[in-house]
């Protein structure tokens, strides 16, 4: 199951279950039941950002498995990526450099969500028309990617 499929799910987790047609019903069903697999892989992937090389290519063969991206286009996929890893780590901004103090917290996470945007937008404008869309690549795709789960929950549920 892909990540994107996964997070995808969450958020269509969001709506009323009256609202979702049977399809859709039957499509949150199967996805919840791969979940499991999906949060055990959490934590290896969050380590992705310390290798740049295995960064890109994570974002690469997912983006393009669930995008349909042509090899030139995963290509630059993986490319965009190691230069974000590279860019996150040198500025600190990867999960290993996390501060453990609250005050420095915060003004890290500001950081790091920042980041985050540049790079999903820049990731946007890289990919052909639909495929961000497809992949579910968003701000918030890379927050879920990071663990950073009360940034994608329904509002009123995050954390204080």
């Amino acid at each position: 199951m892909s990540v994107a499929a996964w997070f995808a799910m969450a958020l269509q987790k969001r709506s009323p279950r009256a609202t979702l047609s049977a399809d859709e019903k039957r499509r949150l069903l199967d996805l919840q039941r791969q979940h499991a697999e999906v949060l055990g892989m959490l934590p290896e992937i969050a380590g992705f950002q310390d290798r740049p090389e295995e960064y890109g290519k994570f974002f690469r063969n997912m983006i393009q498995q669930s995008a349909g991206l042509t090899e030139p286009q995963g290509d630059s996929v993986d490319a965009y990526m190691r230069q974000r890893a590279q860019l996150m780590n040198q500025q600190g901004l990867n999960a290993g450099r996390e501060p453990q103090d609250a005050q420095l917290e915060a003004a890290w996470e500001a950081r790091r969500d920042a980041f985050n945007t540049q790079t999903a937008t820049g990731l946007q404008n890289l990919l052909p028309p639909g495929a961000a869309q497809k992949a579910g690549i968003s701000p918030e795709l890379l927050e879920f990617l990071e663990m950073d789960f009360d940034k994608i929950l329904a509002p009123g549920t995050a954390k204080p």
